[in-house]
């Protein structure tokens, strides 16, 4: 897909603070998004975006992860089909939290559909997104 415009390009240095002393979440994350598709007018009922990252951090009991978009998260906005707007419809994330093995997420082909796929060691689940 061509590039019409990157939208944003947001970098993040988060900390939550846990009530009751509960400890602290911390995450640094980068991430670019691009409009490659639909009308530039004010209409966005035929918009595609693609994402693209990389996240880190450290969660409340020490554990640490790492997340990067190995093939970028699509959105489309689709004025006949729900589903479209509210999942990614394409693209991968791989996840590893620290001591256990990655986690490749897979949200499909482009279909406009809330399941994907998650791989751990081979082993394949298909989830369906709320």
């Amino acid at each position: 897909s061509e590039l019409i415009s990157n939208i944003t390009m947001d970098v993040v240095n988060g900390t939550i603070y846990k009530a009751n002393n509960g400890g602290t979440v911390t995450w640094n994350s980068t991430r670019d998004r691009d409009w490659v598709s639909g009308d530039t007018a004010c209409m966005w009922n035929d918009d595609i975006y693609h994402i693209s990252g990389s996240a880190s951090g450290t969660a409340a009991n020490g554990t640490t992860f790492t997340s990067n978009i190995t093939s970028p998260l699509v959105r489309k906005f689709d004025a006949t089909n729900a589903l479209c707007k509210r999942y990614f419809v394409q693209g991968t994330i791989e996840h590893t939290p620290s001591g256990k093995a990655t986690r490749t997420i897979d949200f499909g082909n482009g279909t406009c559909d809330n399941t994907a796929t998650v791989t751990i060691n081979g082993h394949v689940y298909t989830i369906t997104l709320p």
